[in-house]
């Protein structure tokens, strides 16, 4: 997934920025990109849980 994201990340300023491609390309570009941002975050969150919880309890 990561490797489409960067290729329409890509595609998208391969054309005249003004296509409708171009928009299009970049947003799914985009949101793609924060969606394998946010899931790293959450995979972290689950590899780090116990420590996460032991930190915040204060152990």
């Amino acid at each position: 997934m990561t490797i489409l994201s960067a290729w329409l990340w890509r595609m998208s300023y391969v054309g005249e920025p003004e296509t409708a491609f171009g928009a299009h390309a970049r947003a799914w570009g985009i949101a793609l990109t924060i969606r394998n941002i946010g899931l790293m975050f959450i995979v972290l969150a689950f590899l780090f849980a116990p420590q996460i919880g032991d930190w915040l309890l204060g152990r």
